[in-house]
């Protein structure tokens, strides 16, 4: 991994121009939007699946650690009856979306779904998680408040920080053992259920692998 301070700012400006690229795009789609008279109808939401580390923490990019670096994302919905410049302070995580939209458009949320309609009052006192495997280490993450604890699986150690004093996650505190008892059950959880293959997912599989985006 490389430090290069003039890396570093050349990356980071790459990425602010995808960013603003974005911006452009959605400018326009929001402008024809409302040119053919969609909006009044219409829910959007604009989220992100993670974000994107410049050596916080010793590594590019993400699917490396639970930072809020790669964690930390953006979560904007406009539409009929969403009173605008609204803003929820209380965390959400991203299987929140979901039963907000379902409780929006007025259809039943099934029991299995997990997850709070972010536009009702819901409680800030909960506790969100998150999980990542990949080839540097597994690790688990829960967040309750401004209260964050990390857990890697090998070694078995921890991290534990105050979001609110600490966003940059630079300090290191003694351990929340309650919450670490919430990052170590949500782990050993089975998974709910689990997915069946779909004959038009495989197809479509098969073209990426034919295009070369898959190997």
């Amino acid at each position: 991994m490389c430090n290069d301070p003039v890396l570093i700012e050349h990356m980071t400006a790459m990425y602010d121009s995808e960013i603003r690229w974005t911006d452009s795009q959605l400018s326009r789609l929001f402008h024809g939007m409302r040119e053919m008279d969609l909006t009044d109808n219409t829910l959007f939401i604009l989220i992100a699946d993670h974000g994107e580390e410049f050596m916080q923490h010793g590594d590019w990019g993400h699917a490396h650690n639970l930072y809020q670096q790669a964690l930390h994302i953006p979560l904007i919905l406009t539409g009929p009856g969403i009173e605008p410049g609204t803003v929820i302070s209380q965390n959400v995580g991203q299987y929140d979306v979901l039963p907000t939209v379902l409780k929006y458009l007025d259809i039943p949320v099934p029991d299995h779904v997990e997850g709070v309609n972010i536009l009702e009052e819901f409680s800030s006192d909960r506790v969100i998680p998150s999980s990542g495997v990949n080839a540097d280490t597994a690790s688990a993450a829960c967040l309750q408040n401004s209260s964050k604890v990390i857990w890697f699986v090998e070694p078995d150690s921890s991290e534990t920080f105050n979001l609110a004093d600490d966003p940059g996650e630079l300090n290191r505190l003694t351990t929340d053992s309650l919450l670490l008892e919430e990052v170590l059950e949500y782990w050993a959880w089975p998974c709910i259920c689990t997915p069946t293959q779909n004959e038009d997912a495989l197809i479509e599989m098969r073209r990426l692998i034919d295009l070369g985006y898959i190997r």
